[in-house]
């Protein structure tokens, strides 16, 4: 799902980045708008979820592999705004630390993720949950997954690159069939929050200890399994780039120790990967912190004085 570098053409990329730019300014200025910093504990953990799930690749179709998005989650636990700039983090993190996704295709994965992926998680979300809630919930993962997945498949034609119809088929296919899954562990993620004291969503939330506890467990959880049980199939987009030779033209600008998710250290891979991951959990809290204090301190700026002469 994520786009690397060297794949996008130029005029791509940087008209996704400037896109990405412009919606995210528009997500802060809604956030000094609003009053949610008390929802930073609920933010940062969910966000550490969100990046320990995506580590864990489960079979989708034989020889590739899919994984957990995480839009939609974020989106009917933190509501739009805020999932928006929590996804940002966790793939910025992604793209600088573990070299999962280009540096310069950034904006056009924070286009796809970030900003379409929760839009259409909130769409999909409010519509279909009219009747039930439960159904507002598959269809959000279901529609963030595919969504987010067909504007990839479309960047890469808009950048001149010609795809064989069987492969944009089979993408398709599987992005389908990964949105399913997505709808229903989405809905079962947010039954248990909701049991723990997730009582309505995309509001202020007074007490989120239990709420914390748990999605701190279920970072655990998704940390280890991804260390030890994940599929080593590589995923929709890269399945799709290997069987067309595409994968060559696939570049790194920025070489990090912790590329591909493993510590630079001596020991099994199992071990090097959960290291890798707890420092990733580590800094997207830490993210969710320094967020909140920037907004906060902006709020707290004493209003400017005029004088007249």
């Amino acid at each position: 799902m994520h786009v690397p570098d060297g794949i996008l053409a130029p005029p791509v990329w940087m008209g996704l980045a400037t896109a990405s730019a412009f919606a995210l300014g528009y997500v802060g200025r809604r956030l000094r708008q609003q009053t949610w910093q008390q929802n930073i504990p609920l933010m940062g953990v969910m966000g550490a979820f969100v990046f320990a799930a995506q580590m864990v690749n489960f079979p989708i179709l034989p020889g590739t592999s899919s994984h957990l998005l995480g839009s939609a989650l974020l989106t009917l636990t933190l509501g739009q705004p805020l999932a928006s700039m929590a996804m940002t983090a966790v793939l910025t993190l992604q793209a600088f630390i573990f070299q999962d996704g280009g540096v310069l295709a950034l904006g056009a994965n924070v286009f796809n993720m970030a900003v379409m992926g929760t839009l259409v998680a909130q769409w999909a979300g409010r519509a279909f949950g009219l009747y039930k809630k439960t159904w507002g919930a598959v269809a959000a993962g279901w529609f963030s997954v595919t969504i987010a997945g067909a504007l990839a498949v479309a960047e890469l034609l808009a950048s001149g690159i010609r795809l064989p119809s069987w492969s944009v088929w089979l993408a398709l296919g599987a992005l389908a069939l990964t949105g399913i899954v997505e709808g229903l562990l989405t809905a079962a993620i947010l039954a248990l929050l909701e049991r723990s004291g997730l009582r309505k969503l995309e509001t202020p939330i007074g007490r989120q200890s239990r709420i914390v506890a748990v999605t701190a467990l279920l970072s655990v959880v998704a940390l280890t399994a991804g260390a030890l049980i994940a599929s080593a199939d590589p995923d929709i987009l890269e399945t799709a780039l290997v069987k067309t030779g595409l994968d060559k033209l696939a570049t790194t600008l920025l070489q990090s120790p912790f590329g591909d998710y493993q510590a630079p250290i001596a020991g099994p891979s199992w071990l090097r990967q959960v290291l890798a991951g707890a420092l990733g959990i580590a800094l997207i809290v830490g993210a969710a912190l320094l967020l909140a204090r920037f907004y906060t301190s902006r709020k707290k700026l004493p209003p400017r004085c005029t004088t007249s002469s």
